[in-house]
């Protein structure tokens, strides 16, 4: 009776995650408008110097955020995969959840250290002087995500953008709509569209990205 009752409450709660996925696809299955990708970059444009003067305290602050949302939507990016892909718990904690956690951690431990300027050698025609290397934020960045890892290769490549104090608008996949619906929300709650937005949509939203002029453009592609 027991075993029984766990499985009636597992299958009723996949039951209510899938009709929240099932929501939130069904008003994002479509192309972004230009103007709106045209809004949200220009937003982020007036709003990356803030960004980009937030102290190593206020990013690894945003990168617990991160860790938190995908740590606590477990259950939803489990459901997400295995409608978008068929694929099992287990698999998706290894690939896609694993990883986003291990890396906001991995940077929350060294981003202090990494931010300092690093003190490098003088050339001896410039004798007397010194030399160093400041790390600053590239502006505005875009992420644009494959199908196959979808959490994995945008989340990951959020936190390193975050950790360098840049804006960033991410793009996932259309072929995994549950999975980017559900990007969609964790980011929301998350960030202000002014620091990080998530833009959905297939190959025209795709080409109006790539047409404005990002400092920064991560792709990574599966063929």
């Amino acid at each position: 009776m027991i075993v029984s009752f766990q499985r009636r409450a597992a299958s009723n709660a996949s039951k209510r995650l899938g009709s929240s996925l099932l929501r939130s696809f069904s008003s994002s299955d479509t192309d972004t408008d230009l103007l709106e990708i045209q809004r949200i970059y220009q937003l982020q444009r007036s709003h990356e110097y803030e960004v980009a003067r937030s102290t190593a305290e206020e990013r690894k602050a945003n990168l617990h955020r991160i860790h938190d949302a995908v740590w606590s939507s477990r259950d939803d990016i489990h459901l997400a995969l295995n409608k978008d892909k068929g694929n099992h718990a287990a698999e998706v904690d290894v690939s896609d959840i694993y990883p986003i956690i291990h890396e906001t951690k991995h940077v929350q431990r060294h981003l202090t250290k990494w931010m300092k300027p690093q003190r490098v050698p003088t050339p001896l025609a410039l004798l007397g002087t010194s030399s160093w290397i400041y790390h600053e934020p590239k502006g505005v960045a875009l992420i644009m995500s494959p199908w196959n890892f979808p959490f994995n290769l945008t989340l990951g490549p959020l936190v390193s953008a975050v950790a360098a104090g840049n804006c960033a608008i991410l793009k996932p996949s259309e072929m995994t709509p549950y999975s980017s619906s559900l990007i969609r929300k964790i980011v929301g709650e998350v960030f202000d569209e002014k620091e990080v937005a998530v833009i959905e949509g297939g190959v025209e939203t795709s080409t109006n990205l790539l047409a404005q002029p990002f400092n920064h453009i991560f792709i990574l592609d599966h063929l």
